[in-house]
């Protein structure tokens, strides 16, 4: 049971970062490109690389950790809430 929670947890993750790096990346090349830049910079396929070499590792590992922490939790106190009711 909490195995299949914390596969929905980071898909959930997921999805969030996709939309927002589909709303970020809208927004960005919705404008002109600055004088003087990388014009390779200003496309999709250089954004969705930069996202999925990027931002998208650093979500997933935070949520790694998040739900990690969460399983710690969970587990001491099922186990302390187990102990307290055998010693009653």
């Amino acid at each position: 049971m909490l195995r299949k929670l914390a596969v929905v947890q980071l898909l959930c993750i997921v999805a969030v970062a996709a939309v927002w790096f589909l709303a970020k990346t809208q927004a960005l090349l919705a404008t002109p490109p600055p004088p003087h830049s990388d014009l390779h910079a200003h496309e999709w396929g250089f954004q969705l690389v930069v996202f999925a070499v990027f931002w998208l590792p650093i979500a997933m590992v935070g949520a790694t950790a998040l739900v990690g922490v969460e399983y710690f939790v969970l587990r001491t106190y099922q186990a302390w809430r187990t102990q307290r009711f055998k010693s009653e």
